[in-house]
């Protein structure tokens, strides 16, 4: 549903108009909208920039309004973040995978899941981004329905082999306790990196599976291309104290 802008949006934009000009923004001022959303790290930035974007007729610009999208998710205002999506003519896949993970930074799960339905009901089509944010929100919820729903439409859109929607679907089966789809998923990797590793402990070892995530660690070494980080470790060290075992 559309919605108004604020109060205060409203306002600075008056105040623009009545000391700014109307000439054409050039590119650099353009750069310029762009560099000051990225930086933004306070409530009132975003807003600001938002008016003089509105003023220079350039919120129809795509690029610029995703960035402004994610200048507001950046200083947690989700809401002004999904008004900006709401008034976008041509929202894409960079728009709606945005707002899914602000969502998911905002720590509500369920809106994200919602965004991503109705993506799945528009023209635009998701990335491995997109899946990773989607599955991410099931792992979140221990959604075990929702999970394979989103699995489903990974391998119909050719994203079964990607690596960063596989390590989050190993994450997702490991926190709904299912291990062993886990596994399945882990198997089916062409590459895998140390995040997809890292679930992989995690997993067995979330789930009282303590020789398995050790085993998967042995593995991993076994590899010596990449040096453990600090959340493998600690799933490990997880690992050793529910098998009583040491590495």
């Amino acid at each position: 549903m559309k919605k108004r802008l604020s109060n205060n949006l409203v306002s600075a934009v008056n105040s623009l108009h009545l000391s700014g000009s109307s000439k054409p923004l050039s590119f650099h001022k353009k750069t310029r909208f762009i560099q000051t959303v990225q930086t933004c790290n306070d409530l009132v930035l975003p807003t600001l920039t938002h008016s003089k974007i509105l003023k220079s007729g350039l919120l129809n610009d795509t690029i610029i309004t995703n960035h402004l999208i994610n200048g507001y998710i950046k200083s947690q205002q989700i809401s002004q973040a999904h008004q900006v999506f709401d008034e976008m003519p041509e929202p894409n896949v960079v728009s709606y995978t945005s707002l899914m993970s602000g969502y998911i930074s905002a720590s509500k799960p369920q809106l994200c899941l919602w965004m991503f339905r109705e993506m799945h009901n528009s023209p635009v089509l998701p990335n491995e981004f997109t899946f990773a944010t989607a599955v991410n929100a099931c792992s979140i919820l221990a959604d075990l329905q929702k999970g394979k729903q989103v699995h489903g439409l990974v391998e119909v859109f050719g994203f079964r082999f990607n690596l960063v929607v596989c390590s989050s679907l190993v994450d997702m089966y490991g926190k709904c306790n299912e291990v062993d789809f886990a596994q399945l998923v882990f198997d089916s990797m062409a590459d895998k990196n140390v995040v997809s590793w890292t679930s992989m402990i995690t997993a067995y070892a979330q789930n009282g599976r303590g020789n398995e995530a050790l085993e998967v660690f042995r593995e991993f070494n076994l590899l010596d291309w990449e040096i453990p980080n600090k959340f493998m470790l600690a799933s490990v060290i997880n690992a050793c104290a529910s098998s009583g075992k040491l590495v």
